[in-house]
C-alpha cells in the first residue's frame, strides 16, 4: 500500500507540474508600417514566428517572420490597419506560444502593406493617400530583425499559461512555493501511509 501511495503521489505531482508550462510570448502592439517588438521565454531554439488571422489561427499565415535564434525580435508590421491577428511562436521541440488577438492600429503610412492585404483591413483605417496610389514597390511581408534588448514584458497567453505571468517575480515565488508545497504534501502523504501500515 505504501508503494502504491508513493507512486500515486509522485505521478500526481508530476502531472500537476506539467500544467505550469514555461513558454510565454509578450503581447506586442502592432501599428501599420511601424516596427513592433516582441519577446518570449527561452526554450529550445530556433524559434519559428508566424502571423495568422485571429479568426483562423491554424490557417495560412499572413506573414512568416522566419526563424530566430534569440528570444526577442522586431518586425515592420506589413499589415493593414483594422485586421485582427495573432503572433505564433514554435520552438525546436514543437512547443507553441500564442499572443492574444492583436488589432493592427492605423497610421499615415501604408506603403509597406502589400496590395493583396490592403482589402483585409478596415477601409476607414487605411490611409487615403496610400489607397489612391496606383503603382508602387511591394515590400516582402517577412523581414527578420534581431533586437539586442527588449523592454516589452512578456504576457502569457494560451491554455498552458492561463491566468499567470511566468516571468513575474510573484509567479517565480509562487512556483517555488508550489514546488515546496507539493514535495511537502508528498512527504506528509508518505509518512501518513507509513503510520497507517504500522497500525
Amino acid at each position: 500500500m505504501f508503494n502504491t501511495l508513493l507512486t500515486v503521489s509522485l505521478l500526481a505531482t508530476l502531472s500537476i507540474q506539467g500544467v505550469f508550462a514555461d513558454f510565454a510570448v509578450s503581447q506586442p502592439e502592432f501599428t501599420q508600417c511601424q516596427e513592433a517588438k516582441f519577446s518570449w521565454q527561452k526554450t529550445k531554439g530556433p524559434y519559428n514566428i508566424l502571423i495568422t488571422r485571429a479568426s483562423d489561427p491554424c490557417g495560412d499565415a499572413l506573414a512568416d517572420l522566419g526563424d530566430f535564434d534569440s528570444t526577442n525580435g522586431a518586425w515592420k508590421v506589413a499589415l493593414p490597419a483594422g485586421i485582427k491577428v495573432q503572433l505564433s511562436i514554435e520552438d525546436a521541440d514543437g512547443e507553441e506560444a500564442w499572443t492574444e488577438t492583436i488589432t493592427v492600429k492605423g497610421s499615415d503610412d501604408a506603403s509597406c502593406v502589400p496590395p493583396a492585404l490592403l482589402a483585409l483591413g478596415s477601409s476607414s483605417a487605411v490611409s487615403s493617400s496610400a489607397a489612391s496610389t496606383s503603382t508602387g514597390l511591394v515590400v516582402p511581408a517577412a523581414t527578420q530583425t534581431t533586437v539586442a534588448t527588449s523592454s516589452v514584458a512578456p504576457t502569457p497567453v494560451g491554455a498552458a499559461n492561463a491566468g499567470s505571468d511566468p516571468f513575474s517575480k510573484a509567479a517565480q515565488n509562487s512556483a517555488s512555493a508550489f514546488h515546496t508545497t507539493s514535495i511537502s504534501a508528498m512527504v506528509v502523504s508518505a509518512v501518513l501511509a507509513g503510520l497507517v501500515l504500522s497500525l
